[in-house]
């Protein structure tokens, strides 16, 4: 018996040893760390230096609008949705979060092949994987529920046992949503594993669950109880509650920190951290094995000489581009879903209808009319910057960076084709949207299309520029270039504010300057010219970036 417990004892110790050292590798090879403190390359501490400044510049945005949220909850005198509050937006982040990048860091294939030599538990692998993505979403959960419980604590004053009661449930915060998205996320994977189009098969799901829950959420805005209530304190308490219905340990939680009820609050931590259990149980012993599965490709036919074609330079680029674009599902679901979500979301406007939107908006059906026609094209330029492809596009190269280098091929060809494909998937999606828009009734002419698709080729070559600047060649696997890239978070901050002065121009003829037969015209010459200017722009950044040389780059 002591001979057993001296074995189990054993075993323990050098499985918690392995997990460990595995998740002080990975912590040392985050975001570059090890390179930088080791390295000589002073601009990768730049590169990491500006990484951090924009997580916090996002992170501070964050947290304005949650304690601003939570603020306003209290002053409506419904303080005790507050933790409710937070647990819910707290879980739907970190669920999107994690949902495309879970899965692919936990069954990584090219890590197994590297990791498969060491004499290691594949228990004590999937753990330090997992780890390393429940510490990323604990940082995102505690800058959602800490900032919405301080101000819950100083203006409904329930009492130091409610901040005990939240750092007590603040660890089990990610759990849940996180082993659901990576399940969901194996789930996926492992449709496609083994087919020869399996990139095509898991880019359909994919794409198909994101607009599920776009869906999803659009039925649950609609089904939110008292949608006439007059204020939008009253209409975000009533939609904590509905909230609440659709996630009920959020439920769980608020009671055991707002009532201090200790039973609930270790039932939400106890449900947590059993799906967590079992989802570890069960993917551990058989970790490579899955591994294994969903690294497998499926037999293609057997090759075959074709006729040759000449073709010029940027179509032949633009096409490798548009193949590697769709051979990568993670790349895919992370730009294409936007370009799919702007006529989906247009649809649903023009579903609604001007006079349900006017009585959501508390306007009249003229003045809801007049702000959507003004609005929606910077909307939908808004969301095109958050879809870019171009700005992780280079990025994306990775170490076969070298064989662009060795080809007597110019840098602006390339560019060129890594413009066209965001315009590719960019440009249906603002004429479709613009159809959409204007069977709503809400279109301003050519300009409802026009500013859109012009921002699109200024947001493409932005993108591009931005990626030069802040490029990521060493990336070992896919989810690390898309998710973790510092030039397409960079882009989208900058796309947005490109924006804004057009938006403020638009907004500014036609809300405090007067409606006459001459402001039209002027209107009108002021738009040419901010279509002309954004053209211009975009074309400047793209021959900026085709004086770039090779060298300059890896």
């Amino acid at each position: 018996m002591k001979r057993n417990e001296k074995a189990g004892s054993q075993a323990f110790e050098g499985l918690f040893r392995q997990t460990a050292l595995l998740i002080g590798l990975k912590l040392r090879n985050c975001l570059g760390i090890n390179e930088v403190i080791h390295g000589k390359d002073g601009r990768k501490s730049i590169r990491l230096t500006g990484m951090l400044l924009v997580y916090m510049l996002l992170a501070g945005l964050m947290i304005f609008y949650l304690a601003a949220a939570a603020v306003l909850l209290c002053m409506i005198g419904a303080g005790e949705s507050v933790p409710a509050f937070a647990a819910l937006i707290s879980g739907a982040v970190i669920f999107i979060f994690s949902f495309l990048k879970a899965a692919p860091i936990l069954f990584d294939a090219a890590d197994l092949e590297r990791l498969s030599p060491l004499p290691l538990s594949p228990v004590s692998v999937i753990i330090s994987r997992f780890f390393i993505l429940y510490a990323e979403e604990l940082l995102f959960s505690a800058a959602i529920v800490l900032p919405a419980t301080l101000v819950y604590l100083m203006l409904e004053r329930p009492g130091i046992g409610s901040l005990f009661m939240t750092l007590l449930a603040l660890p089990f915060q990610p759990l849940l949503p996180l082993t659901t998205a990576a399940a969901l996320g194996t789930i996926i994977l492992a449709a496609g594993a083994g087919m020869k189009h399996r990139g095509v098969v898991r880019m359909i799901l994919t794409t198909g669950f994101s607009l599920l829950v776009v869906a999803g959420s659009f039925a649950f805005s609609f089904g939110i109880r008292e949608p006439d209530v007059g204020d939008l304190g009253g209409l975000l308490e009533s939609a904590v509650a509905a909230g609440i219905r659709f996630y009920p340990p959020a439920g769980l939680y608020a009671a055991g920190v707002a009532d201090q009820r200790i039973s609930d609050l270790l039932l939400f931590a106890g449900l947590s951290a059993g799906m967590f259990a079992v989802f570890t149980a069960a993917a551990g012993p058989r970790f490579r094995e899955i591994s294994g599965m969903l690294g497998q490709h499926g037999a293609g036919k057997r090759f075959r000489m074709g006729t040759q074609r000449l073709q010029p330079v940027w179509k032949a680029e633009y096409f490798r581009e548009l193949r590697r674009y769709f051979a990568s599902h993670i790349y895919v679901s992370n730009t294409l879903v936007i370009y799919l979500l702007i006529p989906a979301a247009a649809a649903a406007l023009a579903v609604m209808g001007n006079a349900r939107i006017a009585a959501a908006m508390q306007l009249s059906e003229d003045e809801a009319g007049r702000l959507l026609r003004t609005g929606i094209p910077f909307l939908m330029s808004l969301l095109a910057a958050m879809g870019n492809t171009a700005p992780i596009s280079l990025s994306m190269e990775g170490k076969q960076l070298w064989l662009l280098q060795s080809l007597p091929i110019r840098p602006q060809s390339v560019f060129l084709g890594k413009i066209l494909v965001n315009l590719t998937m960019g440009v249906p999606s603002v004429l479709l949207s613009a159809l959409m828009v204007t069977l709503g009734g809400w279109a301003d002419g050519i300009w409802t299309a026009a500013f859109p698709a012009a921002s699109l080729w200024l947001l493409s070559a932005l993108g591009v520029w931005i990626n030069l600047k802040l490029p990521s060649f060493d990336w070992e696997s896919e989810t690390a270039a898309v998710k973790q890239s510092i030039s397409l978070l960079v882009s989208m901050l900058a796309g947005s504010i490109a924006i804004l002065p057009a938006a403020g121009a638009a907004f500014f003829m036609e809300y405090v300057l007067p409606q006459t037969v001459w402001m039209e015209t002027a209107e009108l010459v002021v738009k040419v010219v901010i279509l002309l200017l954004t053209i211009s722009c975009g074309t400047l950044l793209y021959r900026s970036c085709c004086r770039v040389s090779w060298k300059m780059l890896g």
